[in-house]
C-alpha cells in the first residue's frame, strides 16, 4: 500500500506527534529524555525550526511546529528521529534490532487564533493528563518546564522555542492545569479527533480552505487522505 500524501508548506503551524513501536517506554531514565532534548536543540539549530512548544512523554512526544519553508519539517523529523533510534539501538546493543517508532511521525495542520492556542495547552497538559505529575509546569521535559524555569539547562533551550509566536493568557498556567475541558469549539474531543483521524484541526470554514487548496478529500469530521494523483 502507498504511503499517504503529507500537507508539507512553510508558514502553517503543524501538530506533529509519534509514539513508540508497540508503545513500549522508550524514555525510562532522566538520561533519556535529556538526550533527546538535547537532540531536539541541535536538529533546531540544524535547520532552523521553529519549535513553539514539545512534550516528551515516555512512550511517545508531541512538537507544535512552524516551518519556514516546503521541506524544512520532513528534514528536521527525519534527522531527530534517524539519530534517536540510532543512538537506542547503539545503548542496547542491538543494532538493527527492530524499529524504534511505529512509523512515519504524523502531523496535522492547525488554524490559527483559539485553535493554535489550545493545541499549544493540550501538549503542555500531557504529563497532568496521564497523572506524571500534580501541575503541567512540574513536568521536567516539556518547554512549559523550560520556559518557568531559570536554570542554565533552561535557559539553553528557551533559545530554540518560538514562543512568542502565540499570545498565552496571563493567567495560562492556571488554564493549563485545569483538567476540565469544553466539549464543543476547539475542544479536547475535537484534538482527538485530529489526531485519531489524521485531519487537520481547525474551523469547517478553514478545513474547507484547506481541503481546496491542497486537493484533499473534505469530510464531515475533517479533511481526509490527500486525493491520488492518479484521479
Amino acid at each position: 500500500m502507498s504511503r499517504a500524501l503529507r500537507i508539507d508548506d512553510g508558514d502553517l503551524f503543524f501538530h506533529v506527534l509519534n509514539r513508540a513501536n508497540r508503545r513500549v517506554t522508550i524514555f525510562g531514565r532522566d538520561e533519556d529524555y535529556a538526550y533527546f532534548v538535547g537532540l531536539i536543540f541541535d536538529a533546531s539549530v540544524r535547520f532552523n525550526m521553529r519549535i513553539l512548544t514539545f512534550c516528551v512523554m515516555p512512550n511517545h512526544w508531541h512538537f507544535l511546529l512552524y516551518p519556514r519553508k516546503g521541506g524544512d519539517m520532513p528534514m528536521f523529523m527525519k534527522w531527530l528521529t534517524a539519530k534517536h533510534a540510532q543512538s537506542l539501538n547503539s545503548f542496547d546493543g542491538v543494532v538493527g534490532g527492530g524499529h524504534i517508532y511505529q512509523g512515519r511521525y504524523k502531523s496535522f495542520v492547525v488554524d490559527t487564533e483559539s485553535y493554535l492556542m489550545t493545541v499549544f495547552r493540550y501538549i503542555e497538559q500531557n504529563p497532568l493528563r496521564a497523572g506524571l505529575v500534580k501541575r503541567a509546569e512540574d513536568w521536567p521535559w516539556s518547554a512549559l518546564w523550560f520556559r518557568t524555569n531559570k536554570t542554565d539547562g533552561a535557559r539553553r533551550i528557551r533559545k530554540i522555542l518560538s514562543d512568542e509566536l502565540i499570545q498565552l493568557p496571563d493567567d495560562y498556567l492556571a488554564w493549563v492545569n485545569e483538567r476540565e475541558w469544553e466539549d464543543g469549539g476547539t475542544g479536547l474531543e475535537k484534538i482527538r479527533i485530529s489526531v485519531n483521524k489524521c485531519t487537520p484541526y481547525g474551523s469547517g470554514d478553514w478545513i474547507s480552505a484547506i481541503a481546496k487548496k491542497y486537493n484533499v478529500e473534505s469530510t464531515t469530521r475533517g479533511v481526509g487522505r490527500p486525493r491520488s494523483p492518479l484521479n
